[in-house]
């Protein structure tokens, strides 16, 4: 029997890969809880909460019909508004959480519809065009959808933009998921620091899925994010989806 000593220096890298292994895999268990989490909390708000909602609308309508108070039925109108903006919260909220259209129909109408909210909310024009032309798998598509969705976020509050462009691109082995905007700009280095929490979690989403996340920007000329996610090879993921 050969017995090789192995250098502590050696050792403890091993040991130190290990750990990161770990801490990776630990990391894509808490991404896909927290997902299914907000697809279970998506679906209670819209099949529950907002179906009660409108349930009331209508007891309301009804109400105030059978009225004839004119003062009273000022009130059930105000009240009835004001149940309508709640309702609209909701769906909002629920949206947030899980849009319904990105595991109805894929990405790019979810992507889309998100930059037709923003343009819409904020008013910044906001262009979109996907390339795509082939089915994503689940992880993939919800990751570049966050990306996007956090890009988006990250513009409303900090850019001071005009216009927006987001394109989605897949090619043989890789999804390219890229936001760029026209707004102040900021340094690329500002992105390690501990306040960037959203690009910090577009990075660790991008890690565990074995891509990579880059940041062009420069102070006074727009900031363009790009993530590139690998795509599995068409037979390993038909096997993948095999019960």
């Amino acid at each position: 029997m050969v017995v090789r000593d192995v250098p502590d220096g050696e050792h403890t890298r091993r040991l130190l890969e290990a750990a990161q292994a770990e801490l990776r895999q630990l990391a894509g268990n808490l991404l896909r809880v927290r997902e299914e989490e907000r697809r279970c909390l998506a679906r209670e708000l819209h099949d529950e909460l907002g179906q009660r909602l409108l349930a009331l609308k209508l007891d309301l309508a009804h109400l105030s019909q059978s009225l004839g108070d004119p003062v009273a039925r000022s009130s059930l109108g105000a009240a009835d508004r004001h149940l309508s903006e709640l309702v609209d919260a909701v769906r909002r909220l629920s949206t947030d959480l899980r849009p319904a259209v990105l595991d109805d129909l894929g990405l790019e109408a979810a992507a889309q519809a998100l930059a037709q909210d923003f343009e819409r909310n904020t008013g910044i024009r906001s262009s979109f065009r996907a390339d795509l032309g082939q089915f994503l798998p689940e992880p993939v598509a919800i990751a570049a959808y966050r990306f996007v969705q956090e890009a988006l976020t990250n513009i409303a509050r900090h850019a001071g933009a005009q216009a927006l462009g987001i394109h989605l691109q897949a090619q043989a082995d890789v999804l390219e998921a890229r936001v760029s905007d026209d707004g102040r700009g900021m340094d690329p280095g500002a992105s390690s620091r501990p306040g960037a929490l959203g690009l910090a979690g577009m990075r660790e989403r991008a890690r565990h899925l074995g891509g990579t996340l880059s940041i062009q920007s420069a102070p006074g000329h727009g900031t363009r994010l790009v993530m590139r996610l690998p795509l599995p090879a068409k037979e390993q993921h038909m096997e993948d989806q095999e019960p």
